[in-house]
């Protein structure tokens, strides 16, 4: 979220910061850079909030083989 310019001045002082210094170092820069902090992955969670929509007259594709319905249709002559 932030490049490494952004973290230079912080980075180059971590030891003369404590942990809550930096945190509000950081915290100050993300807020003047007006840093975006949604996830970048919300696009795949929309998808999840969609309705499910089913169909039951449509035609189921048959997972079947064509060679298996050929040896079917064989036996099925022959009975």
């Amino acid at each position: 979220m932030l490049s490494d310019e952004d973290k230079k001045d912080v980075v180059a002082n971590k030891a003369n910061y404590s942990l809550d210094e930096i945190e509000k170092e950081l915290s100050v820069i993300c807020v003047r850079k007006k840093v975006n902090f949604t996830n970048d992955d919300t696009t795949s969670d929309n998808a999840a909030d969609a309705p499910i929509v089913y169909n039951l007259d449509a035609h189921q594709a048959d997972a079947t083989p064509a060679w298996l319905k050929a040896v079917d249709n064989i036996k099925n002559r022959n009975d």
